[in-house]
């Protein structure tokens, strides 16, 4: 999967959260990536000038930017679950993402 369709992923889920500030919400994701981007990596990122270990530009930048801005806006915990391990909450996010797929792909299908 792509970065970008699972930065977008990430942050239209916790965008859904916005309103609920009463307690944390809770990101748990598959994708390690996103998980160690959110607690640790974009730290590094900001300092370096939003370079990676290589010194080039890092990809999607503005994405990140707008989870880092939901990050501080909203009491987020990122937490990472094994994928396809009967998680319930994983398993769901997939029907979601199923779903997503077939409706994209009908609206393809009408447009064509």
């Amino acid at each position: 999967m792509d970065d970008r369709l699972r930065d977008g992923a990430c942050r239209r889920c916790s965008g859904s959260s916005v309103g609920r500030r009463s307690s944390a919400d809770r990101v748990a994701l598959r994708f390690e990536y996103l998980i160690y981007g959110m607690r640790a990596f974009i730290f590094r990122w900001q300092r370096q000038g939003w370079r990676n270990r290589r010194g080039t530009q890092l990809q999607h930048r503005e994405l990140w930017t707008e989870l880092i801005e939901l990050n501080t806006s909203l009491p987020i915990r990122w937490k990472w679950i094994k994928g396809h391990s009967g998680h319930p909450e994983q398993s769901r996010a997939d029907e979601l993402a199923y779903e997503a797929a077939c409706s994209l792909r009908a609206q393809h299908k009408v447009a064509a």
